[in-house]
């Protein structure tokens, strides 16, 4: 934590909307919040997290397959954001309920025929949406459990923001071999784009 992940991914956001004029899905699916607070503001999170609208209640769903509460079109937020320029950006919004949900999700059914992956939950559930957008940038917790390979398994590409000193760089290269390995275990292409100091 720390490095800057969230303001680089709601930066990114922003100049691709407002100077390219791109439209942009920016998925939160890190449990501090951060990006979903700065695009939405702390009340209307406040709002659509007490109505189960973040993506915490995607993979809440995971674990009890016989109820089915995540409603994509009530989660989706859009044109979010205060650069008025910035118009082209939509959100899937996080939750403090991810920190509970990660370690449940490796034991979540995998229902009829053993069908359901569970680092497959966010891009089953958003696939028929994703090419209504020109970028989706994902913005992840600082690791690789269950809930950030969700966020690569819908990705082409990935950066790594870090700050320059020896410890903050030192789990780089795990990293980049780790996220190698599982897009050859997906069968996927993920093109490490580079460091972001």
């Amino acid at each position: 934590g720390g490095v800057a992940k969230t303001t680089t991914s709601v930066a990114l956001a922003e100049v691709f909307s407002a100077e390219m004029r791109k439209k942009v899905l920016i998925i939160d699916l890190d449990p501090q919040t951060n990006a979903t607070i700065m695009l939405l503001g702390e009340d209307k999170w406040l709002e659509l997290n007490s109505q189960g609208h973040t993506l915490a209640q995607l993979f809440k769903d995971a674990m009890n397959p016989d109820v089915k509460k995540f409603n994509l079109d009530a989660t989706l937020q859009k044109r979010v954001g205060d650069v008025q320029e910035a118009k082209g950006i939509d959100l899937l919004p996080s939750s403090l309920d991810l920190i509970d949900v990660q370690d449940q999700l490796a034991a979540a059914p995998s229902g009829k025929f053993y069908a359901v992956n569970p680092v497959e939950l966010l891009w089953r559930a958003i696939k028929s949406k994703l090419d209504d957008y020109d970028i989706v940038i994902v913005d992840c917790p600082p690791n690789l459990g269950i809930v950030t390979l969700n966020g690569l398994r819908l990705s082409d590409a990935y950066i790594i923001p870090t700050i320059p000193d020896h410890l903050s760089t030192y789990g780089i290269p795990q990293i980049v071999t780790r996220v190698g390995e599982f897009a050859q275990a997906i069968g996927e292409e993920i093109e490490p784009l580079g460091i972001v100091i």
